[in-house]
């Protein structure tokens, strides 16, 4: 509904959010409207990310002959977009097989996490700014281009980590709901200040990977199993159909 708002009108009126993080599935409804212009004018595979590159571009730029300080103004315009971009280009690095070397890859992943303990001592002046998509943006490609890296070069993943990215969406769609209501009873239990208030970032993380977890095994996994069944049903009815009338 709010993506929705979002691209149909100038919200002139404040959108309505079931969830704290809808916001960003704006984002997404822009990437796959992207995605489709780039399809419409050329389906190959060897000039389909090359286009989208230039059609996200675009999109950017086209940002400017939006009215000011609205919504498809700060959405089109948004630095976040050109995270997209370095998404396209580790996805072509890792189809043409152009891969780190599995001692380079950990050295990109210690590079890493050094970026991320210089980004937390030192946070950036704004959020979601040029400087916010340098610091986070590339340092996170980076970390998933050597991750990608590794796993094409035959090594396994374990599997604790493996179900955490299966349960990623869960974790996405629950985090700012589980951890608001987490902080709020460890407001509510006065608990006294012996530890950092970094500790309770910690916690909050944790407690809202397990709750992730948990949803994704008792709640998603059940509903794609479901739907996939419905649809694979639908399939078969659908090809039988087909079948039929060619044999009748």
């Amino acid at each position: 509904m709010y993506a929705l708002k979002n691209f149909l009108s100038y919200t002139l009126y404040p959108g309505i959010r079931i969830l704290p993080i809808s916001w960003s599935l704006t984002f997404e409804v822009m990437f796959y409207l992207m995605f489709a212009i780039a399809l419409l004018i050329s389906m190959k595979r060897n000039h389909l990310y090359s286009i989208l590159i230039v059609v996200v571009t675009l999109f950017y730029f086209s940002g400017a002959l939006l009215p000011v300080r609205t919504d498809p103004h700060g959405i089109t315009m948004s630095p976040l977009v050109f995270e997209f971009i370095f998404g396209i280009f580790i996805f072509q690095l890792y189809q043409r097989k152009i891969l780190l070397s599995r001692g380079a890859a950990f050295v990109a992943i210690f590079l890493y996490f050094v970026a991320v303990a210089y980004n937390v001592m030192t946070p950036s002046t704004g959020v979601f700014n040029y400087e916010y998509v340098m610091r986070w943006g590339l340092s996170s490609s980076l970390f998933v281009y050597a991750l990608l890296s590794i796993e094409a070069l035959g090594f396994n993943m374990p599997k604790s980590l493996i179900y955490i990215g299966d349960s990623s969406y869960s974790l996405y769609l629950s985090h700012p709901l589980i951890m608001m209501f987490i902080a709020k009873i460890w407001v509510k239990m006065n608990i006294p200040p012996v530890f950092p208030t970094s500790v309770l970032t910690y916690v909050l993380v944790a407690m809202a990977i397990c709750f992730a977890m948990i949803l994704f095994l008792f709640v998603e996994k059940p509903l794609l199993a479901q739907s996939y069944k419905f649809f694979l049903k639908k399939k078969s009815n659908t090809a039988r159909y087909i079948l039929a009338r060619k044999t009748s």
